[in-house]
């Protein structure tokens, strides 16, 4: 675009902040060059940036997950500090002009260069009244003259480092001069802010890919997860062994890495991690503004406008005076992959343009509204409307009663009505239509915040997390509070330590037998004790298996107390005493941590529920025949192997218990049970029995002790108040577990039961009133994820994944916690909490025959992924989009599947229309719906349409993006749903359009 004479008007104050609103409505904007960093652009505004800044009918929806990143939202203006931040910056330093940064940004995963400038001398800049427009502003960010390049010197803290901290220059930069990042090895250009290359630099010394010597390293804003500052940090700072004095200047940025080819075991995201220190706490002040207000914009896009004032601010005259000639228009509409053909945009030109050959900022916005035209939303509109052209308040009551079946009172209904009505015509026209369908107001997911949070904690789904400490891979993956610390930031509720010896005497936590490194468990329960609370103010479990001496289980207990405090369960809440009937609820545990660990002195019951000993084996052969807590039992086998030279690989079916905690004292076997049988699927004549005492021993007598090897302190059992992890010994009515038992489940043992009719009901009748924990086998070396919905549907209530992987696995278990606000539980469906009128066997045993009903209309804005072929870091790739529906039934291995077409080379908004008729299976009793998921997964063909149209083609499609729900809680009728990245971030402009309900049809299934 041409810029015009210089005006003599003062730009905008450079902090000059949009509100979400305002920074909502635009998209687009491109990349200041290099050169102008050290300079005080005026704002750039261009064709890119206006596009999402025209039409009421572009409000995006709300999203659907917590940001990853939560911005302080303050507004403190930046503080003038000399670049070492020592001194007070010098008078010339406080005027250097700040660089200012577009907030018109589009989606940051499309990476967008700007279009060339052009001139046109002739044209006369329209007046402000002659806009007669008042509408959402683009104003700007700014990287304080401080931040700029060379930066301020701040101490950099390297744990590898023989000197641990070092001075090292820190700064922000626009339109990195160097693009290739050879110690991250990230993608330039993956991350866009205000449609801008901003990136955190440092100095670094060594040597890059290829040996070749690189000084600076730097990542993009929008790989940066989160920021800790001060006292957020300091579980880093002390596993860092550095001094406390420097709490306050403390700085930690998280970013992900995308992974590479050397990484062989490792499918899980990759996160680093790197600390600063400040000379001064101004500086930090000046970091933390500066870097939050840049993620708070970019969160801020992704908040429904429909819930926002519709407050609007004049124009700024700078972008009044800009013009658009048609051949940035075509390079436009090629880079957002608007499916035009290159006659239909000139078309379009032409006709806002006429007769000039150029468009003003009012033709420009014309060509907008023809750009972003969604004809699909128009003829859904003109088809419930009828010939009335526009919704009365009664029509409006009848289309979201009867289209998206909504319980709606006479009240609600006006305020939804006026809400969208014209205030003209005082209807609800296209636009007002166009509105509510992109509205939170119009939301996929149901509501569920309300539910009842009183009933004992068995009976609720619980958030789970598996070897929470590991962010990599099983065998050889880093230990870090950070796991706990995303965990517990993401609605966790149950975590899992690995306790084992130290060697200074203080316990510490780590994988053990592998190569996966170590962290003291004191830094882990500082990080529980900051964190556990500030997703949900429910109960964290701390599912721990204790593997140290009984100096060490003492030295545990001590730093529990001291890191914990009140809120860990060393009695009942209930102040009563005796034993447990019936475990509290959520609420009764409200900011409580409690404490799950294995008692091995409770190996079995009589009928009355006492513990008694079991009869010692000395059968060699049963030595490795208890079944483990952990799926760490698989893994082991491995390693030892490798260690010892064996080729043959062990069996993954039988599971032996850890070496620290093996016990001479074993279930004794009937004549005739394998080694390798489990007592879940054993038949009649091959099950594993015990003698037991048949009457309780004398009150006060002491318990058999365990072998030495499995010594417990008596400090570390008195914490076992409401969970206390005992073995497994099947579900009959012979067997008797008391209600505080809780019992560890291995996925291949599940796997099988869920199989047998006869041993999955008997499950399902334990866990009503009984915690059970599911978790994955360990040859699962790359940390990858079973489908929990199978766990679910018997009744498991903490189902353990690998959260550092967001596999479908994760996507089922984010489906999931999605509902009840976020709070980590969520109950259980009737069927599985309680036992009915009719006879148990026959009630688990039925099922009915639903059709689900699908339309995938079309997609909005679809990510756009550089172009690997191009020696451009700008050049995006072609996109043919088409959509994969999956429908995941508990019970069947593999989900049902189906695509729609291929629309090629549209990414801005392809238009499918495919409808499917799924037929399932589901037990008719309420809330059993909520154990079926939908996925739909966005995917490039790449020109493989034959391929893509196949449901079982394999072709080489590049994955775009994809979004999970449980079919029981998608709201029927016209919806938009969000679409997340491989890491688990959602695209917060990318959108599918679809229909949907489920019609029962009353047959059994």
């Amino acid at each position: 675009m041409a810029d015009p004479p210089p005006s003599s008007e003062a730009p905008p104050p450079p902090n000059q902040l949009q509100t979400p609103a305002q920074q909502l409505a635009s998209q687009h904007t491109p990349a200041l060059a290099p050169t102008q960093v050290e300079t005080a652009p005026e704002p750039i505004v261009t064709a890119e940036s206006l596009v999402d800044s025209v039409g009421e009918t572009t409000t995006q929806p709300a999203p659907t997950t917590a940001a990853p990143f939560q911005p302080v939202g303050s507004s403190t203006p930046p503080v003038p500090l000399d670049p070492s931040g020592t001194r007070p910056a010098s008078v010339a330093e406080q005027q250097a002009p700040p660089v200012t940064i577009s907030d018109a940004t589009r989606a940051p995963s499309a990476s967008l260069a700007p279009p060339m400038a052009s001139t046109a001398s002739e044209a006369t800049p329209p007046s402000s009244e002659g806009l007669g427009a008042r509408r959402r502003s683009v104003t700007s960010f700014s990287i304080p003259p401080q931040l700029i390049k060379p930066g301020v010197e701040m101490l950099k803290v390297s744990r590898k480092s023989a000197r641990r901290v070092k001075p090292r220059k820190m700064w922000l930069e626009v339109g990195s001069d160097t693009p290739e990042d050879g110690e991250m090895g990230l993608e330039v250009g993956f991350g866009m802010v205000g449609g801008q290359d901003v990136r955190l630099c440092w100095e670094k010394n060594g040597l890059g890919i290829g040996l070749s010597l690189k000084k600076e390293a730097s990542v993009p804003l929008s790989r940066i997860k989160d920021l800790r500052f001060g006292t957020q940090g300091s579980p880093y700072r002390t596993s860092l062994q550095i001094s406390k004095e420097v709490e306050p200047r403390w700085i930690t940025v998280i970013y992900t890495v995308p992974p590479s080819s050397r990484q062989v075991l490792n499918s899980a995201v990759n996160y680093k991690l790197v600390h600063f220190i400040a000379p001064t706490v101004e500086l930090v002040e000046l970091w933390k503004t500066t870097l939050e207000r840049f993620k708070e914009g970019r969160v801020a896009k992704g908040v429904a406008a429909g819930e926002l004032p519709h407050e609007e601010q004049e124009v700024p005259v700078e972008e009044q005076k800009r013009v658009v000639k048609e051949a940035e228009v075509h390079q436009l509409c090629a880079r957002l992959g608007v499916g035009m053909g290159r006659a239909e945009v000139s078309a379009a030109f032409r006709k806002t343009a006429a007769p000039r050959d150029y468009l003003d900022f009012p033709a420009f916005q014309e060509f907008v509204k023809l750009l972003k035209r969604r004809e699909e939303v128009e003829e859904i509109f003109r088809a419930v409307v009828g010939p009335a052209g526009a919704f009365t308040e009664e029509a409006w009551g009848a289309f979201l009663r009867g289209i998206q079946q909504l319980t709606i009172n006479p009240d609600a209904l006006t305020k939804s009505f006026l809400k969208y009505a014209d205030r003209q015509t005082k209807r609800i026209t296209l636009d007002g239509f166009g509105s509510y369908l992109m509205s939170s107001d119009n939301a996929a997911l149901r509501e569920e915040a309300d539910q009842d949070m009183t009933r004992p904690i068995s009976e609720y789904f619980i958030s789970s997390s598996h070897n929470t400490y590991l962010v990599g891979n099983q065998f050889q993956g880093e230990s870090t509070v950070e796991g706990y610390i995303r965990a517990l930031q993401q609605g966790c509720r149950c975590v899992e330590l690995d306790v084992w010896d130290g060697d200074d005497g203080i316990p510490i936590v780590t994988h053990g037998l592998t190569l996966t490194s170590k962290i003291s468990v004191r830094q882990v329960l500082e990080a529980i004790a900051q964190y556990a609370f500030l997703a949900s103010p429910y109960p964290v479990l701390l599912s721990m298996e204790v593997h140290c001496s009984i100096e060490q289980q003492d030295k545990l207990v001590e730093i529990m107390k001291t890191t914990l405090g009140e809120r860990l369960v060393t009695k009942r809440v209930d102040e009563l005493e005796g034993e447990v009937e019936k475990l509290p609820s959520p609420t009764e545990l409200k900011g409580k941590i409690l404490l799950k660990a294995k008692n091995k002195f409770v190996t079995t019951s009589n009928a009355n529920g006492f513990p008694v000993a079991l009869e010692s084996s000395h059968d060699p052969s049963s030595s490795n025949e208890s079944s483990s807590t952990s799926s760490d039992s698989d893994l082991k086998k491995v390693f030892r192997a490798v260690r010892q030279g064996v080729t043959s690989r062990p069996s993954m079916g039988s599971r032996s218990s850890r070496s620290s905690s093996s016990s001479t004292s074993t279930l004794s076997r009937s004549p005739g049970t394998s080694p390798t049988g489990n007592a879940f699927f054993a038949t009649q004549n091959n099950r594993l029995s015990a003698t037991v005492a048949t009457s309780p021993p004398p009150l006060g007598a002491p318990l058999p002790p365990p072998p030495k090897e499995g010594a417990q302190s008596a400090a570390l059992l008195s914490l076992l108040v409401y969970t206390v992890g005992v073995k497994a010994r099947g579900f009959n009515k012979k067997e008797t577990y008391a209600p505080t038992h809780v019992i560890s489940v291995g996925e291949g043992s599940l796997t099988k039961m869920i199989k047998d009719e006869g041993a999955r009901q008997d499950f399902v009748a334990h866990n009503r009133g009984h915690l059970t924990r599911a978790y994955p086998k360990g040859s699962r070396l790359t940390s990858s994820n079973y489908a929990p919905h199978h766990m679910w549907a018997v009744g498991v209530q903490m189902v353990a994944l690998n959260w550092q992987t967001f596999d479908v696995g994760m996507e089922l278990n984010v489906a999931m916690f999605a509902r009840a606000a976020r709070s980590g539980y969520v109950l259980k469906p009737e069927l599985l909490r309680k036992k009915g009128a009719e006879k148990d066997k026959s009630a688990l045993i039925r099922s009915e025959r639903y059709i689900f009903e699908l339309e995938i209309i079309s997609a909005q804005q679809l990510p756009r992924p550089r172009d690997p072929s191009s020696s451009n870091e700008a050049d995006v790739a072609p996109v043919d989009p088409f959509i994969e529906v999956s429908l995941y039934q508990p019970g069947l291995i593999a989900p049902i599947k189906k695509r729609t077409k291929v629309v090629m080379g549209n990414a801005f908004n392809p238009i499918f229309k495919s409808t499917f008729s799924i037929p399932f299976s589901c037990h008719p009793s309420p809330g059993m719906l909520d154990l079926v998921f939908l996925r739909l997964e966005v995917l490039n063909a790449r020109g493989n349409i034959k391929s893509a149209q196949s449901e079982e083609g394999k072709g080489d499609f590049d994955f775009l993006g994809a979004y999970a729900i449980s079919v029981g809680a998608l709201l029927p009728g016209y919806r938009h749903v969000p679409l997340y990245d491989a890491f688990g971030d959602q695209h917060l402009f990318s959108t599918v359009f679809i229909k949907s309900t489920v019609v029962p049809t009353h047959s059994v299934g």
